[in-house]
């Protein structure tokens, strides 16, 4: 009889197109149990680990394949698929590819089994491992170096295979190298008969471990955990398994090289989706610790990649997930370790040392009065350099535990030190330390960016590296350590002049097409706080615009909400400068104002300035109004003089009337002199996707990542600016993702993480961010953390979470208190209990979303962490939920309840919840957010927050504590407009306009939510009048402030009625008798695209949510063709907006309310634009059926009372709806619906303003 072969050897999973089936659970079971692996292999002990064993509270053992004969456990796979070769393949010989172990694995194999290897590696893999596999090899072998990466010695490997005839011996991605290692787990079951074996853990790379572990333990002993652990910057089976189909990473990190594989194999990952339980992730620090704990257990240095499952045991247990006394077993995977690299392992290893930047007066005595609150802790590293008053120090220490290191920190702070937490930044433990004192002049640094490169460290690497180094850029920082690891870090200062920016970024991306990755650091707390003067700091700690920061993003401005920010004064002493500076407009006019009056005011001096012929490079000054204020006298190479003596204040206002020319000339911007300035989130359009509804991509009927990734063209061409997503996050989906399980993943719902990198790199390829939706208030209870938390009352993670045993009232046990919870109409209590721990927990919402605890420290750092990770990802920013439910009332107070109110309303209605919202210490997490995202640039937070508009304006901070950038205003979403005949509709505008434009800081910037996923649309309120919300969307898009548009409202969709039979939210699903009012349905039916079938949303014959009938004649094909449509007006109003930026930044001065009895249904809005020269006012005619006339000039020329009244002049038409090209200033009529906007000036506008 002929041998049975198997199906799956029909084909090759290892590089070759497979054609046959696949091995069963029940072939891989027989191919681990009769593996030849024993031939070449040990049966390596089971190590009883002490130590970690104490550390951990359970009883750890390590699986000691560090002890083999190639000291790791690639040889099992690499000799069961050589050994399995048939005589004809073996006389044609192997060939296989790998910078390290499974190199020495194939080598040794092919010796002993006396066959022809060809090997091949990167050139730029580590000498010690080449000379490892050479010394393996025998004389028909042959090490091959070839390329500078991994892919590029695979390609050269797949050609050998080709040409020559040779077997691919594959790293992962083989059957037999599967099954091969798979025998690990066949000895750990063997060897744990009589321990209580909780869970296996197995590093990963390529996944052939993981997977043979795993499909040999599932097979036999089910209930034994398998979890897998990946480097946090090579966590390919992690991002694939989230996906649930085999991601590719686009770089992987080089230090636990061992296991930096950007792609799992298919096969690998078909094993480990059916029989992997979890996957751990851990960082480069926890890697290095859990070298040094091995070494303690076993006296041996295990390589990084081989530490990787000690790790991550460490993270399991440590975190509070293993139950106390059970055993866990980690594979110590390899002993490959470069001696070089002990350094830096050394250096990271010690996970107790904390790392500070402070600030202590510079005078004797002060340190010892500082160490005093350290002592008795270990200080391990003290760094400073005179600099003056007060003096920075970087200074490291050693903690016993986290709760030791929290009261050190504690005792600091209560001391009064101004100190950073530097523990995690990455680049104060690289370069930071080495660099302190070394601080530039404001001079030297004024047009200097601050840049660390990571590349591949070979010999001359370096010298290459600075080859790459551009002779027209100035270095100005350099700084390299050699950590003795695989990847070299260089940080470096380069000045590059405002004209070369653009050659600068070709410049960055040519690197990075060599190899080399960069990240921009100008931001970093260690540059600007060692490496600046102070001067070039602002109290935030940032550096100080003044040049703007270099960024490769847009303007890097930090400052608080807008461009109207204060500086703080210089002083010192001024000297005498050289030119303004001015030329390719570098500094801001109002930066160029602050600073002259900040020195007049501040130093006792004379100010000089020489004017040089740069300052005069454009002889239209292009700002007529200054034009007579300027000193005759002023020339080129002419010494200006502004004396500082008593009453001197109009030299100082001519100085800063001159600059502001200047800045202003030089500021300008195509024919029309548009200015330039602002953030991105003020100057572009915000609109708001729910990702349910928006398109649907894979024909499941719900929208996805996809789906918005194809329609970005369509928001392009709209208008839009950036994007804010509602909750994309792993959800159980009970409130549509505002219950999340998983902050660190996407829904499977709405696609893979690669999806959403691919979303944000397609929407920054147009010039559009993308704004998560961050939900901090409470998570799902069906996340890990209050698993964790309600599994016991001893749990690390209890106090994550609000929990109380409640009171005994009448023998009966009852809440703490009367809170209610804010969902399904307000009705019930917003505490649950808890069968289990017998215990409340507190929700103010719904009760599967618990609230998080934000009193405590831990639970604050994480949600920065979570923001972290997605500013890391690449999001332009957030949208923070629920903001005033953040804190309770520590004390449980019952709040004020109005019984007979709730006869009729809802509980919730009917109390004042000032236990349960608005805390003041709100402000304090709002601000640790604020600071997270101001360390990466240009990056943004805006604030959901349903109140008075007097606390509204507290949640923008203070221009020395900011909070938010931007919290939404919903004093126009929150309006009732009544009938649209009833003619209340400009009054709600107006009223409404006016008292924010009143209320808004001078600081801030504003803006107009007119509608969102949780309002009835627009439409809906206006009660299905097309004109009118064609009206309001046009008057809102052409005022100053930022609008925010909720998708489909700029085809005026309308709201769909959805019987109860179809309906989907929570919300009326908790409370029947009222879906109708609390339901959430109608507004989120799908976008209406075409007018065929499902409105190009879907091809599913049955969507989420049913579309809207109506989309036959409401949608974007049909409204594109129509000019008077309001996806017209829309897209119209918006490129008005976009052509003059310097709308959005400008300041509404008044609203006038008395238009005579024939003109309430006017309403006038009028301003002075961002650059602050031009004053212009917004028109509408709300009436939906009557021509309004008015005459403008008289408008325009009315004043306030008690101001001085000035004639307006040069009134000139800007932009109106209806097309026209004229205006009559002295009878404006206007069309129903009509929205015009006039421009003008008022000659003596700016003077009282500055005096």
């Amino acid at each position: 009889m002929a041998a049975v072969v198997p199906r799956w050897r029909l084909g090759c999973l290892a590089g070759v197109r497979h054609f046959g089936a696949l091995p069963s659970n029940s072939e891989y079971l027989n191919m681990i149990l009769n593996a030849k692996v024993y031939d070449v292999c040990k049966r390596t002990d089971l190590h009883f680990a002490p130590s970690l064993s104490k550390l951990t509270g359970n009883r750890v053992f390590l699986k000691r394949e560090d002890t083999q004969s190639v000291f790791s456990f690639k040889i099992r796979g690499a000799y069961n698929r050589i050994v399995a070769l048939s005589a004809e393949e073996k006389a044609q010989g192997i060939c296989a590819c790998s910078a390290g172990n499974h190199a020495q694995g194939v080598a040794f194999s092919a010796a002993a089994l006396d066959v022809s290897a060809k090997i091949f590696m990167p050139q730029t893999t580590p000498n010690i491992k080449v000379d490892a596999v050479r010394r393996f090899s025998n004389e028909k072998s042959e090490v091959i170096l070839v390329g500078d990466n991994y892919d590029a010695a695979y390609a050269a490997t797949m050609e050998c295979m080709r040409n020559e005839g040779r077997v691919l011996v594959h790293p992962f991605n083989d059957p037999l190298v599967i099954a091969g290692q798979g025998t690990i787990g066949k000895e750990i079951l063997e060897q744990t008969t009589k321990e209580d074996v909780e869970a296996v853990f197995c590093c990963v790379g390529g996944g052939g471990l993981l997977a043979g572990v795993a499909s040999f333990l599932k097979a036999v002993k089910p209930s034994i955990k398998v979890i897998g652990v990946e480097a946090h910057d090579s966590a390919a089976m992690t991002e694939s398994l989230k996906a649930q189909k085999v991601v590719e990473l686009p770089t992987v990190g080089l230090f636990a090289d061992g296991a930096a594989v950007a792609k799992v194999g298919d096969e690998t990952f078909r094993l480990c989706q059916m029989h992997v339980d979890d996957m751990i992730t851990v960082s480069t620090d926890e890697i290095c610790a859990a070298i040094k704990d091995s070494f303690k257990d076993t006296r041996v240095v295990l390589e990084p990649a081989g530490a990787l499952a000690t790790a991550g045991l460490k993270r399991y247990a440590l975190s509070g997930r293993a139950t106390e006394g059970r055993c866990l077993v980690a594979v110590s995977s390899g002993a490959n370790m470069d001696f070089d690299r002990l350094r830096f392992v050394s250096e990271r290893a010690d996970t107790s040392e904390t790392h500070i930047a402070v600030n202590i007066p510079e005078k004797a005595g002060a340190f010892i009065d500082f160490y005093r609150l350290i002592f008795p802790r270990n200080v391990t590293e003290f760094a400073y350099r005179i600099s003056g008053d007060p003096a920075s120090i970087f200074m490291s220490f050693q903690a016993k535990s986290e709760e030791d290191r929290a009261a050190a920190l504690e005792a600091l702070r209560g001391a009064g030190y101004d100190f950073l937490d530097l523990s995690q930044n990455e680049l104060a433990k690289t370069h930071g330390r080495s660099l302190i004192g070394g601080r530039a002049p404001p001079e030297l640094t004024s047009e200097e960016g601050l840049f660390s490169f990571e590349f591949p460290e070979k010999p001359g690497a370096l010298m290459r590296f600075l080859e790459q180094l551009p002779s027209d850029f100035n270095v100005s920082l350099f700084h390299y350590r050699g950590h003795g690891a695989d990847v070299a870090r260089v940080l470096v200062g380069i000045q590059v002049p405002g004209k070369s920016r653009a050659g600068f970024r070709d410049y960055l991306a040519y690197l990075v097409s060599k190899g080399y990755s960069w990240k921009e650091e100008t931001q970093n707390d260690i540059y600007t706080r060692f490496l600046l003067e102070t001067s070039e700091v602002n109290t935030s700690g940032r550096k100080r615009p003044f040049p703007p920061p270099l960024t490769l993003t847009g303007s890097s401005v930090t400052e608080p909400c807008s461009s109207k920010a204060v500086l703080p004064q210089r002083t010192g002493a001024i000297p005498k400068r050289d030119g303004l500076g001015l030329a390719g407009g570098k500094v801001k006019a109002f930066y160029l104002a602050l600073h002259i009056l900040n020195w007049y005011d501040a130093v006792p001096e004379n100010l000089d300035i020489l004017l040089t012929e740069r300052d005069f490079e454009v002889e239209d000054y292009g700002v007529p109004v200054f034009t007579d204020m300027r000193p005759a006298s002023v020339k080129p190479g002419q010494l200006i003089r502004f004396p500082h003596e008593p009453g001197a204040a109009m030299p100082s206002v001519r100085a800063l009337l001159l600059l502001l020319a200047l800045a202003e000339a030089e500021g300008l911007d195509g024919e029309k002199g548009r200015a330039k300035s602002g953030h991105w989130w003020e100057t572009e359009v915000m609109y708001q996707i729910y990702p349910r509804s928006f398109q649907d991509s894979n024909g499941d009927g719900t929208g996805d990542l996809k789906g918005i990734e194809q329609r970005l063209p369509y928001l392009k061409e709209l208008g839009v600016g950036f994007l804010w997503l509602s909750p994309v996050m792993k959800s159980p989906m009970m409130d549509f993702g505002y219950d999340i399980a998983d902050f660190h993943a996407v829904d499977p719902l709405f696609g893979s993480m690669q999806d959403m990198k691919d979303l944000i790199a397609a929407a920054e390829k147009l010039g559009i961010k993308l704004l998560m939706d961050f939900v901090p208030n409470h998570s799902s209870n069906a996340s890990e953390w209050f698993k964790e938390s309600r599994s016991s009352k001893t749990s690390p993670k209890r106090d994550w979470y609000m929990w109380h045993p409640g009171v005994v009232v009448d023998g009966e046990r009852r809440p703490p208190n009367n809170w209610a919870s804010n969902f399904g109409g307000g009705l019930g209590s917003s505490w649950t209990w808890d069968e289990k721990t017998e215990e409340y927990y507190y929700h103010a919402f719904g009760e599967f979303q618990p609230d998080l605890n934000y009193r405590n420290p831990e639970v604050v750092e994480a949600m920065k962490e979570v923001l972290r990770f997605w500013l890391d990802l690449g999001v332009g920013g957030f949208r923070i939920d629920a903001v005033p439910f953040l804190l309770e009332d520590p004390e449980l107070r019952d709040e004020a309840f109005d019984a007979a109110c709730a006869k009729t309303q809802p509980i919730w209605n009917c109390m004042v919840h000032n236990y349960t919202q608005n805390d003041p210490k709100n402000h304090e997490i709002i601000q640790g957010w604020r600071e997270t995202v101001d360390q990466y640039g240009e990056r943004v937070i805006f604030g959901e927050i349903y109140a008075p508009l007097k606390d509204l304006m507290e949640y923008y901070g203070t221009p020395e504590k900011p909070e938010f950038n931007v919290p939404f205003n919903f004093e126009v979403l929150g309006q009732n407009y009544g009938q649209p005949n009833d003619l209340s509709v400009a009054k709600v505008v107006r009223d409404a306009v006016r008292s924010y434009a009143e209320a808004l800081p001078d600081w801030c910037h504003g803006n107009w939510v007119l509608g969102n996923h949780d309002n009835h649309r627009l439409m809906q309120r206006l009660r299905n009048n097309t004109r009118l919300a064609t009206t309001v969307y046009a008057f809102f898009n052409l005022l100053p402030g930022t609008p925010v548009v909720y998708q489909g409202d700029e085809i005026a969709q309308r709201d769909l009625f959805i019987p109860y039979s179809l309906c989907r939210d929570p919300m009326c699903l908790k409370n029947p008798e009222m879906f109708a009012t609390t339901g959430r349905d109608p507004e989120r039916t799908p976008m209406q695209w075409t007018p065929g079938f499902q409105s190009g949303f879907s091809t599913s014959n049955r969507t989420w949510l049913p579309v809207n009938p109506d989309h036959v004649t409401v949608n974007v094909e049909t409204e594109a063709k129509a000019s008077t449509s309001p996806l017209s007006v829309m897209r119209s109003t918006l490129a008005w907006r976009s052509r003059h930026p310097t709308l959005s930044l400008g300041s509404i001065t008044e609203v006038p309310g008395d238009l005579g009895q024939l003109n309430q249904d006017l309403v006038v809005a009028k301003y002075t634009m961002g650059d602050e020269t031009t004053t212009a006012a917004t028109v509408a005619n709300w009436n939906p059926s009557q021509v309004l006339s008015v005459d403008l000039q008289a408008l325009l020329e009315a004043q306030r009372v008690g101001e001085a009244r000035h004639r307006a002049s040069k009134v000139q038409l800007a932009f109106s709806t209806a097309s026209r090209e004229e205006v009559d200033v002295k009878g404006l009529t206007l069309a129903p619906g009509e929205v015009v906007v006039v421009t003008y000036t008022s000659g003596k506008v700016l003077v009282p303003i500055i005096a």
